[in-house]
């Protein structure tokens, strides 16, 4: 259980290290990672609300451009079944590339 925290918490702070910006391409995809990334939502996810992050990864991953639908079916596979060695850093890096150079949403220093 403590390593599916982790990979939650990574996911977490994969959208909570976005702040999101105006303009963007104007995609529906954007629109929602702007608006996730202004929400504290999914800041602290318990226990309870995987299924909820879970729900939502899946949104994100049906209006992604074709070049992320992989990365988000890694990321929803490894929060329903931790692998031991996986893709998610690739994955995480990804999607969250995209975003700044496609949603127009910088990424914040976090200490």
């Amino acid at each position: 259980m403590k390593r599916l925290g982790s990979l939650v918490a990574v996911v977490v702070v994969t959208v909570a290290s976005l702040s999101a910006c105006s303009g963007g391409d104007g995609s529906e995809y954007c629109d929602r990672f702007r608006a996730n990334a202004k929400s504290n939502q999914f800041d602290n996810p318990g226990a309870g609300d995987m299924e909820k992050v879970i729900d939502e990864l899946k949104k994100f991953r049906d209006l992604a451009p074709d070049e992320l639908k992989d990365d988000y079916d890694t990321l929803i596979a490894a929060i329903e079944k931790p692998p031991a060695d996986s893709g998610l850093d690739k994955a995480i890096k990804n999607i969250q590339d995209y975003a700044v150079e496609n949603c127009d949403v910088t990424v914040e220093s976090g200490s």
